[in-house]
């Protein structure tokens, strides 16, 4: 099946209305809720509150200067050591930091998953607790109902032979 094409899906993105450019002061609030947010997450010794996607952003900035900052480093000191090597290690500099940041990205995203499935974790957790006692609630009413359905008569099965015999005999 073909997919539908309007002329105008590629001028679509010009005709969205485009959201209002956050004033200095909405800035300057975001930035200080966000650090508040982290400075809670830091002294909060007895890890109630989950930090993880607070602090992570601050971690990374700095993960990322260090992953710039080894390369250049090592092209420095291979500089200092021969011409050669710092030719070397001045080519394989940008591999290494981009390898860097790549990897720290990687583990930074691993770790963010991470946080989020253990929320969710505990958010099913909280809903089978409440399945359990619903079911727990449900559990002697039907009960009840099972020793209702069994004290009446007619739910029972008679061989149908036995059923005419018994009803011929009161007669």
């Amino acid at each position: 099946m073909a997919e539908s094409y309007d002329e105008w899906d590629e001028y679509a993105e010009f005709w969205q209305e485009e959201e209002p450019s956050p004033s200095r002061f909405d800035v300057v609030q975001r930035v200080f809720a966000w650090v508040s947010a982290a400075a809670k997450g830091l002294l909060d010794v007895r890890f109630k509150r989950i930090a993880t996607k607070d602090l992570l952003p601050i971690v990374y900035v700095v993960a990322l200067f260090v992953a710039v900052v080894i390369p250049i480093a090592l092209t420095v000191v291979a500089f200092q050591s021969s011409a050669a090597a710092g030719v070397i290690a001045l080519v394989l500099a940008p591999v290494i930091a981009l390898t860097l940041a790549a990897t720290v990205r990687l583990v930074f995203e691993l770790i963010l998953s991470m946080a989020r499935l253990a929320g969710k974790v505990v958010f099913l957790t909280e809903i089978a607790s409440d399945i359990h006692k619903s079911m727990e609630e449900l559990s002697e009413p039907m009960q009840q109902v099972s020793a209702d359905l069994r004290s009446v008569q007619f739910w029972r099965f008679k061989d149908r032979r036995q059923a005419v015999a018994q009803r011929a005999a009161r007669r």
